[in-house]
């Protein structure tokens, strides 16, 4: 069964800390765009500096809930500096009827992910009879279509449309701009890894590997910067472990026109292990900002090394918030 990551980025604060800043109880805020920026009501920039949380696998719940309480782990996305998660959804929640009736018991029952499913039961009890989804009302193959849909339901939130092949380029855009009947809360989404293009980040001089891949990446999506409209970095994450040459390359290079461009961007990934992935049961994820049992950092050298790029110092006044994104 194969599961596709989809996401129309509906936006809440979360309310909780961020920056050393104190959370506002229940805070709420309304998102839109100025030029390549995504800015609050009061039009201060807000910098989106995200994890991505996988809840897009067969079990079809977020990942760790058997390791940590859904609590803790905000709490250490925001100790680590992070504003915001990504949260990814299984399109077959749409697409397969039978699922809108499915309980997390009955999801993991079904994968025989017995020792998982009891490990919820201690560390997030109240999640376990619950069920995966209710409903999803829309349903859009096209971007304008699906954009227009998601506006109209809520038009409050971010739209954020995804490029092709992966993410990877959104280079279709050039001769044709996506025409939409609103303006102001439009954002497009692009991946950045090591393996998404053509450099040989493990042989070939490191600064010639970047200014090949780079002059790639802006022809495939930075260009809708110089044209005014927002970019974010939904995906980027090497191996976690240090060790491998080409992916450390890569990822100072990601550094390099982070810092430059000030992006927005979301981390691959959170988290440390999956209850199952690929039949292998508590797989480790070696591009997980968290250790295999979730209680620490994998490579607290990288969180450091992050933390400079977590804020913004670019474009208008900025404002300090938290958000997750589904």
């Amino acid at each position: 069964m194969r599961l596709v990551v989809v996401w129309l980025a509906a936006v809440a604060v979360l309310g909780l800390a961020s920056h050393g800043r104190p959370a506002a109880a229940a805070a709420t805020t309304t998102l839109s765009t100025a030029s390549r920026w995504i800015v609050d009501e009061g039009g201060n920039r807000v910098k989106l500096a995200c994890v991505n949380w996988p809840s897009h696998l067969e079990p079809m719940l977020a990942e760790g809930l058997g390791k940590q309480p859904v609590g803790a782990i905000a709490k250490g996305v925001v100790a680590m500096g992070f504003n915001c998660v990504r949260l990814t959804w299984a399109t077959f929640m749409v697409t397969n009827a039978s699922y809108s009736s499915l309980t997390v018991a009955q999801s993991f029952q079904r994968l025989n992910l017995t020792e998982s499913l009891a490990a919820i039961r201690v560390n997030n009890p109240s999640l376990v009879d619950l069920k995966l989804i209710d409903a999803f009302k829309a349903r859009s193959s096209y971007m304008q279509l699906g954009a227009e849909v998601v506006h109209a339901a809520n038009p409050g939130v971010l739209v954020i449309l995804s490029g092709l092949n992966f993410d990877n380029t959104l280079d279709f855009l050039v001769p044709n701009q996506i025409q939409l009947t609103f303006t102001g809360k439009l954002v497009f989404e692009q991946h950045w890894y090591g393996f998404s293009d053509d450099g040989n980040w493990g042989s070939q001089n490191q600064n010639d590997a970047c200014g090949m891949v780079v002059d790639s990446i802006k022809k495939k999506g930075l260009f809708l910067l110089q044209q005014g409209w927002p970019l974010f970095f939904s995906e980027f994450g090497f191996d976690m472990s240090g060790t491998h040459v080409a992916d450390n390359r890569y990822l100072t290079c990601f550094l390099t026109v982070a810092a430059e461009m000030d992006l927005d961007w979301a981390i691959w990934a959170l988290q440390g292990s999956y209850y199952i992935r690929e039949g292998t049961l508590a797989y480790d994820e070696s591009y997980g900002l968290l250790s295999w049992d979730w209680c620490t950092a994998r490579n607290p050298s990288f969180i450091k090394r992050i933390n400079s790029l977590q804020s913004p110092f670019q474009g208008l006044c900025f404002a300090y918030l938290s958000f997750i994104l589904v």
